[in-house]
């Protein structure tokens, strides 16, 4: 009876463990994912807040952010028949025009460990990382680096 109970015993342990590295492999598999294919960009902290019971609390931040817009085609300005002035000035704005059309505004949910809900305050900027497919998935990308 002993022997089985010890075969169950190792049987669970060893099954505990394999689950364990699977779900370890699958993690760092996403986030090689997100390192890879994802999009950077900063958000903002709009709170921290605590979610759980006292002896196994969870830190949560609500973040807002603006997607990556999609490329808009650069042209230059023609500048033919124009006096020297109007081509600098041409040249002057050909320089700032925008690269990106304004993405969509995005506010979500990310799980934090206790030092950043110690730290991190309303106001507080930071570089999340999304997947084109998904931006309310996001992970910030201290946490993946």
């Amino acid at each position: 009876m002993k022997l089985n109970l010890k075969n169950i015993v190792f049987t669970c342990v060893g099954l505990l463990v394999i689950g364990l590295g699977i779900v370890f492999y699958l993690s760092k598999k996403e986030d090689a994912l997100f390192l890879k294919e994802g999009i950077r960009v900063k958000a903002s902290v709009l709170s921290t807040y605590k979610n759980g019971t006292r002896k196994t609390p969870s830190y949560m931040m609500d973040i807002a952010m603006f997607t990556q817009g999609d490329p808009i085609p650069t042209t230059k300005t023609d500048t033919i028949g124009k006096t020297a002035t109007e081509k600098k000035i041409d040249e002057i704005f050909d320089k700032i025009k925008l690269k990106t059309t304004m993405g969509d505004y995005v506010t979500t949910s990310v799980t934090i460990g206790r030092t950043e809900f110690s730290t991190y305050k309303p106001g507080d900027t930071l570089t999340v990382v999304y997947l084109k497919d998904d931006p309310k998935n996001v992970k910030i990308l201290s946490h993946i680096n």
